[in-house]
C-alpha cells in the first residue's frame, strides 16, 4: 500500500529474481516521468518492471530499454493480478524476455 513518485531518476543495471529495476505489489500506486530504466535484469519476470496485486503503474516521456528476463517473461515490463500499467510517450525497445 502507498503511493510513490519517480521523477527524473535513472534507474540502471540492477539484477533481482523479479522485478529487476523495479518491483511494485500488493496496492499501491506507482508513478514514474521523465525516467531512464534500463540494463536491468530479472532472473524470473519483469526485467525492467514486474508488478503484482492491485498495483496502478503509470509512466510517462520515460524510456524502458535493454531490460531482459530470463525465465517466464516480461523483458521490459511483466504484470500479474489485478495490476494496471498505462504508458504514455514512453520508449519501450531492446528488451529481452526468455
Amino acid at each position: 500500500l502507498g503511493t510513490a513518485t519517480i521523477q527524473a531518476a535513472t534507474i540502471i543495471e540492477n539484477t533481482a529474481r523479479t522485478g529487476g529495476g523495479l518491483l511494485g505489489g500488493d496496492a499501491g500506486t506507482i508513478t514514474i516521468t521523465n525516467s531512464l530504466i534500463r540494463a536491468n535484469r530479472a532472473l524470473e519476470r519483469g526485467g525492467g518492471i514486474h508488478l503484482w496485486g492491485a498495483t496502478a503503474l503509470t509512466v510517462s516521456g520515460s524510456t524502458v530499454r535493454l531490460n531482459r528476463a530470463d525465465s517466464t517473461g516480461g523483458g521490459a515490463l511483466s504484470v500479474t493480478g489485478t495490476a494496471t500499467a498505462l504508458l504514455t510517450a514512453t520508449v519501450v525497445d531492446s528488451n529481452q524476455a526468455n
